[in-house]
């Protein structure tokens, strides 16, 4: 599998941010819903993630390359896996924050 991602952490969610950033769980949520809409209405993913991603991966566009079954947090996996090539998934929630997840292979 191959994904990318925009990564939304909050506060008071371990691990804590390099960032320390200072967004509620609920400001987080709604950040990640306005990024994944305004994917879906065209703009680009990966210009988007290496504005807002609190992931290191944001630099590459949100790009974390392949990876196989059990390399990610189950719930990221799951998203990917019921997502058909290219789709944008649901928003997803892991131990790291919120994701805003599209499927590229």
């Amino acid at each position: 599998m191959r994904a990318r991602h925009i990564l939304v952490e909050f506060k008071g969610y371990w691990p804590p941010s390099r960032r320390r950033v200072e967004r509620t769980r609920e400001e987080a949520y709604q950040m990640a819903v306005e990024l994944r809409l305004r994917i879906k209405s065209g703009e680009s993913f990966a210009d988007l993630a290496r504005v807002h991603s609190d992931c290191p991966s944001g630099a590459d566009g949100g790009d974390l390359g392949h990876f196989l079954a059990g390399d990610m947090e189950p719930e990221f996996e799951a998203a990917v896996k019921a997502s058909e090539v290219g789709a944008i998934a649901p928003i997803t929630r892991t131990q790291f924050g919120w994701h805003v997840i599209q499927r590229l292979d």
